[in-house]
């Protein structure tokens, strides 16, 4: 309730000043002001100084009733209205003002888009869609325009109707690093149903719009891995890989399992192991850790592999590791100190399982799961696999 408290004194602050800018000044303009609303009006204040939020806004629109001239504050009601959840006041506000045969060209496409996002809320894509085309084909202004194909935009997301997300996007007059982004996600989308569907050949073109978009696109680069692999084009897969650790080292963990798939494919162990050191010096993860882990067991044995496991974890412990530790030491301990270490596993392996593995850097959303497009704040590649003791 507190933030509609600050919200409704501001909205009759700016209509205040409206309503006063079209009176003449005079010494009775406070008397003009009382007559035109009415009591009502006074009402409501008097509610809304009490902290009695609903029943100042119920004096309001009473006040308001039959007066086209309050066409901001009917508008910015209806906003109120929407973010309480009430969106059925909502659209029936905003249709009553889209009724008055005086509207200004401006306050028509104020209230259209209103009623837009509205209708948005409620899940009436195809009355939202309609509306914010007519927006975006009559010529409105940039800033309006923009926030009509923005909403626009967010619709076709919804529907999962990547290709008109893009072609709506680029029409945004923004040019910034976000929207880039975004497209560079919704070419992914295209690329990952052609995937599906076993065309690579199709999804490879996709991926290549995607790049041009966002350099960047680490989703990008993993998914054009998979498509060359679908080909069978094990080196062009590998180049892939290989540029998510240039493009963003906190992603090497993601790479790593396709990586080893794809130097086995090509029988290159000496070229995996090598290129697994590499990587693990200039960005070290437990992934890759446990990578080069597993060549030293097959070479030299379940010893060597713990204690090159032991040795890296005094530098970068994790949970992962550990547990991982745990497992080779099993193999060649003394009976004695099975059970032990049999607890031990129990205990960090629970901890493994229950810990998530990806956190959302803008809204804090984890899970055990990539979501390129937070489930919670709606961003895209704002999901990263986590650093540290607990994960990477």
């Amino acid at each position: 309730m507190a933030d509609y408290a600050l919200l409704v004194p501001l909205v009759l602050a700016l209509a205040i000043g409206w309503w006063l800018g079209r009176r003449e000044r005079s010494k009775d303009r406070l008397d003009r002001y009382q007559a035109s609303f009415g009591s009502e009006y006074f009402s409501g204040l008097n509610h809304l100084i009490d902290n009695h939020t609903d029943a100042a806004i119920e004096s309001f629109i009473k006040a308001l009733e039959h007066d086209s001239g309050t066409v901001p504050v009917r508008l910015a009601l209806g906003t109120l209205f929407r973010r309480r959840g009430e969106v059925q006041r909502a659209i029936a506000l905003h249709q009553e003002v889209l009724a008055f045969e005086d509207l200004t060209p401006l306050e028509s496409c104020q209230a259209r888009l209103a009623l837009a996002q509205d209708y948005f809320s409620a899940g009436l894509q195809d009355r939202a869609e309609s509306l914010l085309l007519e927006i975006t084909d009559s010529g409105a202004s940039g800033e309006m325009r923009d926030e009509a194909l923005g909403l626009l935009v967010k619709l076709y997301q919804r529907e999962s109707d990547w290709e008109r997300a893009l072609e709506t996007s680029l029409r945004l007059s923004r040019n910034n690093e976000d929207v880039h982004q975004q497209q560079a996600h919704y070419c992914c989308e295209q690329a990952q149903q052609y995937l599906d569907q076993q065309q690579a050949d199709e999804a490879l073109q996709w991926l290549a719009r995607a790049l041009k978009y966002d350099s960047r696109c680490v989703r990008a680069l993993l998914m054009q891995a998979q498509a060359r692999m679908a080909q069978n084009n094990w080196k062009a897969a590998i180049r892939s890989l290989r540029a998510v650790e240039k493009q963003d080292p906190a992603f090497v963990s993601e790479a790593v399992p396709v990586l080893v798939r794809c130097y086995q494919q090509l029988h290159q162990p000496s070229a995996l192991r090598s290129a697994l050191e590499q990587s693990y010096q200039r960005s070290p993860t437990t992934t890759s850790l446990l990578a080069i882990a597993d060549l030293k067991q097959a070479e030299d044995g379940h010893y060597q592999a713990a204690s090159y496991i032991a040795e890296q974890l005094k530098r970068r412990p994790s949970v992962k590791g550990f547990n991982r530790l745990i497992d080779l030491q099993l193999a060649y301990v003394p009976d004695q100190a099975r059970d032990s270490l049999l607890v031990l596993k129990g205990l960090t392996g629970q901890l493994q399982q229950s810990n998530p593995v990806y956190r959302c850097r803008q809204c804090g959303f984890s899970g055990r799961e990539l979501h390129w497009l937070c489930p919670s704040c709606r961003s895209w590649g704002s999901v990263r696999p986590i650093q540290g003791l607990e994960g990477e």
